[in-house]
């Protein structure tokens, strides 16, 4: 059974404390408005469902990401030379966020192209990086786990042999 939620009020903040709730709202929504080549517009981040629809198109472009974090550098330079190798999905995605055609992105020069990736990638990198940090974390914890499990048998296993002969040592011979 539904029950119906009431939105919070809004509060007002004290004086002092708009700049505090200003930056709360950039992280909670990260949304920027920008002009690119005279036109205004919002690059927004991916919501929810929208970015687990998102996922299956862009795994390619996380695994290679995450090739390029596990080289160690991730300089931005590094991202962008990414982002290049699947220029026709960023555009789409770019577009995506941006409510903006593909063909007037394509159409933009090289400095208003960059910035707007740029603005795009500060409002969304986050989605990617997300899943490059979680992806290279499990790996690191399987790793892990599979040297614990390799080492942890093997003192137990070398425990047991000095206990054998030990109790071997200890035993009386040829009396």
């Amino acid at each position: 059974m539904a029950r119906k939620v009431d939105k919070p009020k809004k509060s007002v903040a004290p004086s002092g404390a708009i700049d505090a709730s200003a930056s709360d709202i950039n992280v909670l929504v990260p949304d920027m408005q920008i002009t690119i080549d005279g036109r205004a517009i919002t690059v927004r981040e991916y919501r929810c469902i929208e970015g687990l629809r998102l996922r299956p198109r862009c795994s390619d472009l996380v695994k290679d990401l995450a090739r390029e974090f596990e080289k160690g550098e991730g300089l931005v330079e590094d991202i962008m030379d990414v982002l290049g190798m699947h220029a026709e999905l960023v555009s789409e995605l770019v577009a995506q966020s941006a409510d903006v055609d593909v063909e007037w992105i394509a159409s933009l020069d090289r400095n208003w192209g960059d910035l707007l990736v740029q603005r795009w990638w500060a409002v969304n990198g986050p989605f990617f990086v997300g899943q490059v940090i979680r992806r290279l974390g499990e790996r690191i914890t399987r790793k892990a786990r599979q040297s614990a499990g390799a080492t942890s048998s093997l003192p137990s296993a070398t425990a047991a042999a000095a206990a054998q002969t030990n109790s071997e040592s200890a035993t009386p011979t040829g009396s």
